[in-house]
């Protein structure tokens, strides 16, 4: 649960900051979309993965 503060801290500031501008071209808006789900997926998927391989000595 604490590790979320952080993603919710950025995502207030994309919202509150970023993405009220309709004036902002989809290509942006959906570059922002695509890198915190790559962020998120990253994070909570693959580098949990990576922490727990054990090396093959």
């Amino acid at each position: 649960m604490v590790s979320t503060v952080p993603f919710f801290i950025v995502a207030g500031f994309l919202e509150g900051f970023v993405t009220r501008h309709t004036e902002m071209p989809d290509w942006l808006a959906i570059l922002i979309i695509a890198s915190s789900l790559t962020l998120i997926i990253y994070y909570y998927i693959i580098y949990p993965i990576q922490l727990n391989k054990k090396p093959t000595i």
